[in-house]
């Protein structure tokens, strides 16, 4: 594919990972909840929240940045937000808002409380 033919779009969120996302961030507790944090345990792979900043630069290095760092192709971060009374989020947004300014990377917000 011609490179002015192509581009790279993702979505990322506090609650995916590296080849993996978290159900329980959908669930409204109770047995359901119990049950896919205890599988998300058993399972455990960290997900982007859950990684330190230099984690998470070296996963979206991994993933993506090495196109932007490599001039391979154009990439927009199509989807990500945080919601903004949770401080877990909130940490990973402000993590993932200066990746994207260091990589001048194209992006599209979306708010999550409307």
């Amino acid at each position: 594919v011609p490179r002015d033919r192509f581009m790279l779009s993702l979505h990322t969120y506090s609650w995916s990972g590296p080849g993996k996302w978290s159900p329980k961030a959908f669930a409204g507790g109770g047995v359901a909840w119990m049950f896919l944090q205890a599988y998300d345990t058993m399972m455990s792979q960290e997900l982007y929240g859950e990684l330190r900043e230099w984690q998470l630069i070296e996963q979206m290095d991994r993933e993506w940045g090495f196109c932007l760092d490599q001039d391979l192709c154009p990439v927009w971060l199509s989807e990500f937000g945080a919601d903004s009374n949770s401080e877990y989020d909130c940490q990973w947004f402000a993590s993932m808002c200066r990746y994207l300014a260091r990589k001048d990377a194209d992006f599209a917000y979306w708010p999550l409380n409307v």
